[in-house]
């Protein structure tokens, strides 16, 4: 009702944009459009600020993915590997005081420390025999 004639629409509106502009509309006409411009290189720069931030986050992820899995295996693998090499020095060395791996575990290095003190056993076991 307040776009059909000047005389219907509030003082106010008027006042602030006159008696000849947007008036005579009727419902679902297109009188006019508005078109919006955002320069490229506000996109752009908004872009490359996210990709570089998760670049950056995907590399922190990656660098602590490598530590913790190089941490895991040096723990759980290189340690008690390198102690039973020292052990099986000792041995061919013929020090049979060398202390036992830890064989508690269900897992291939504990196998392998109950085949490490089997072995020291039968060769304790065949040095004696020797002897005698």
């Amino acid at each position: 009702d307040c776009h059909s004639t000047p005389e219907a629409a509030p003082a106010s509106v008027v006042k602030a944009y006159g008696s000849n502009n947007g008036f005579g509309w009727k419902l679902n006409e297109t009188v006019g459009a508005q078109i919006v411009a955002v320069p490229m290189q506000v996109t752009l720069n908004r872009a490359r600020s996210t990709f570089f931030i998760f670049m950056a986050a995907l590399t922190a992820a990656a660098v602590l993915a490598v530590v913790s899995l190089n941490f895991a295996m040096r723990l759980l693998v290189v340690l008690p590997i390198s102690k039973m090499s020292g052990l099986c020095d000792q041995v061919s060395k013929g020090d049979f005081t060398a202390e036992d791996p830890n064989t508690t575990g269900n897992n291939e290095i504990a196998s392998l420390g109950g085949s490490f003190v089997r072995m020291k056993v039968s060769l304790q076991k065949a040095m004696k025999m020797l002897e005698d």
